[in-house]
């Protein structure tokens, strides 16, 4: 009895550590799955983007053929990689390219030509605060009748969309206030030369409160904010651009004659006491010219030499976070 206790005992051991075994061999065995990796293809499309505003999408690469769709500035558009074997001048913002026509495809699957001067192979910095005179002010001072021409005519526009406000005559400006009161601007162009004065009006700025107003004077000129409530003037050093929010305004050399060019560029918001210079820089030799707004709190403008014309440095205005604006200038490097 005891030797067959043993002996069923041993038998019961040793199944145990069978099943031990065959299980430890089951956990260490590997199964082998033929996977199929597959790996993305490379997007092979090559995009450009438009500089200038409204470009024509043409069925020919000619300026004569058929407008298929107008495309914005800052637009994205496929290049088909294909292009004209023969290039052609076009005056774009007052600079005349000589590039050839390229074919591409829009957003919405348009396909067609554009001009290769009006677009870039990097997306270009598209302005938040765009102003009326910004396509006149971006004509060289070269070509300075084609640029006073394009303010005379943008001038004109603005008075006829602002005829609620303002009347503009040979003796001057007539502003209505809000307050329901008129502010006359007499000019005095029969005067002696210390008191010879007329004013241009340039456009009104209802979110912000004020007209924007050019004094002529014999030798110089300069801009003014007038209240659009009170009429009370404050001169700036410069041509007004505000920010997207409204809530500041740049101020940079726009039109000025050459004896007359400033070396400010003055940075405008509102404060307790109202709008106040809150920030002014003297660039010396250069000038301010060219300011776009990438955003609200965000700003680039370029530096130009005033004697050498090819010296041109870009530089920039930025909020911190406790909301001072910092100025930095960039190297062209």
């Amino acid at each position: 009895m005891f030797s067959r206790s043993i002996i069923l005992l041993l038998t019961l051991l040793v199944t145990c550590f069978a099943c031990k075994d065959t299980n430890s061999s089951e956990s260490e065995k590997t199964t082998e799955t033929n996977l199929e990796v597959q790996v993305p293809e490379e997007d092979p499309s090559v995009f450009i983007y438009c500089w200038v505003d409204n470009l024509r999408v043409r069925e020919k690469p000619d300026t004569k053929s058929p407008i298929i769709t107008e495309v914005k500035e800052g637009a994205e558009l496929e290049y088909l990689e294909q292009k004209t074997d023969f290039t052609q001048k076009i005056n774009l913002r007052g600079t005349v390219y000589d590039e050839p026509w390229l074919k591409i495809k829009t957003i919405d699957e348009k396909e067609g030509w554009v001009y290769g001067g009006a677009v870039k192979f990097y997306r270009p910095t598209i302005d938040s605060g765009p102003s009326p005179y910004d396509k006149c002010f971006s004509i060289g001072s070269e070509n300075i009748k084609r640029r006073n021409k394009c303010i005379k005519t943008t001038s004109a526009a603005q008075l006829k969309k602002d005829v609620e406000f303002v009347k503009s005559g040979p003796g001057g400006l007539t502003l209505n206030l809000l307050s329901g009161e008129q502010k006359q601007m007499i000019s005095k162009k029969n005067s002696n030369d210390d008191d010879y004065v007329s004013y241009d009006y340039r456009y009104y700025l209802p979110k912000m409160g004020y007209f924007v107003v050019r004094a002529n004077y014999f030798e110089g000129n300069e801009y003014l904010l007038v209240n659009d409530k009170s009429g009370k003037e404050m001169a700036i050093k410069g041509y007004p651009k505000p920010s997207p929010d409204f809530k500041h305004l740049i101020v940079t050399c726009g039109e000025r004659n050459d004896y007359a060019i400033p070396t400010d560029v003055q940075l405008l918001g509102f404060t307790e006491n109202g709008l106040e210079i809150i920030w002014e820089r003297n660039l010396g030799d250069y000038m301010a010219v060219k300011p776009i707004w990438t955003d609200e709190n965000n700003l680039e403008f370029s530096m130009k030499h005033i004697e050498e014309k090819d010296d041109e440095v870009k530089a920039s205005l930025s909020t911190t976070l406790d909301g001072k604006w910092v100025f930095s200038k960039h190297s062209n490097e």
